[in-house]
């Protein structure tokens, strides 16, 4: 591991925060442990302003190199940390924009989006829930439904944490990742759980809703999904109208599908069965504490 630098900037948005920067990219270094466990050292640290910073594009931040599974213990950034260590190669992250999704230090990730939020024409440029104000940067502009100019049979590891459930087909996604991967290659999600979000209202979708959103894509379909969440987890005071109107819009952002565990590897398990095989199925429940509203599958071709 040569030809690296360290960087840290006392200045908004990084507040202190030391990155591993090498080939005009960034990766945050979330602890002395990590620190540590690299073989950092701190004398090598230097202190850069944040429009130096921001020269560096950002990337994934470095997991602790030798975390285990503890069930029930653990922080939502320890599991985070501990899927991270099981992708290496080439892949690529959907969604990531602010957040990009931790990966162990060999790894090479690329990013993937409907938008670049990084330039004012995204409707979520400096939008409020990316309260850091910078993202990463999107070399594909596109869905993980299509997957648009990303070849087959190219990735060993995609990664889409919090996605899945704000697509119209998510069976169709799951099948495009599969497309896409090597042999062996991972498809890593992180799924918000329907009874810990503000989803808990709503029912959970259920797989005959699903296979039919695959077989027979319909946008009256799709249509209920908007009036549901208007009506059970985004009240309006005008459900059916506020629907027609994100409906019918760019910046529309909605959860189509809740699930919990049970009824995702459901679903999973259909897709293995009936539509093409994951060799290998493991997921992680959710954590038992307040900050924890996810759980994660890793997919294996």
């Amino acid at each position: 591991m040569n030809d690296y630098q360290l960087l840290c900037c006392h200045e908004n948005p990084h507040n202190g925060r030391v990155y591993f920067a090498k080939n005009n990219q960034r990766r945050w270094i979330p602890s002395g442990e990590h620190m540590k466990e690299y073989g950092f050292d701190w004398d090598l640290v230097k202190t850069y302003a944040a429009e130096q910073i921001a020269s560096y594009e950002l990337m994934s931040p470095l997991p602790h190199p030798r975390l285990e599974y503890r069930p029930g213990t653990m922080s939502v950034g320890e599991i985070r940390e501990f899927i991270g260590n099981q992708v290496c190669g080439k892949g690529v992250e959907f969604g990531a924009a602010s957040s990009p999704f931790p990966t162990a230090l060999e790894s090479q990730v690329e990013y993937a989006d409907l938008f670049d939020h990084s330039l004012i024409s995204s409707p979520y440029h400096n939008h409020h829930t990316y309260a850091r104000h910078e993202y990463v940067k999107c070399k594909y502009l596109t869905g993980m439904e299509v997957m648009v100019g990303i070849p087959d049979r190219s990735l060993d590891f995609i990664i889409a944490s919090h996605v899945i459930e704000h697509l119209r087909n998510p069976l169709q996604a799951m099948e495009t990742a599969w497309t896409r991967l090597k042999p062996e290659g991972k498809l890593v999600l992180m799924v918000p759980h329907r009874d810990l979000t503000f989803d808990k209202n709503r029912d959970i979708t259920s797989l005959e809703h699903i296979v039919l959103d695959y077989e027979r894509p319909l946008k009256e379909r799709d249509f209920m999904h908007f009036y549901d969440f208007y009506e059970n987890a985004f009240v309006a005071p005008n459900p059916f109208e506020k629907a027609v109107e994100m409906f019918n819009s760019d910046a529309s952002d909605i959860h189509y599908h809740t699930w919990n565990e049970g009824s995702f590897l459901e679903m999973v398990q259909y897709f293995s069965d009936h539509i093409r095989k994951w060799s290998d199925i493991t997921y992680y429940p959710h954590l038992p504490n307040e900050q924890a509203n996810e759980f994660y599958f890793i997919l294996k071709k």
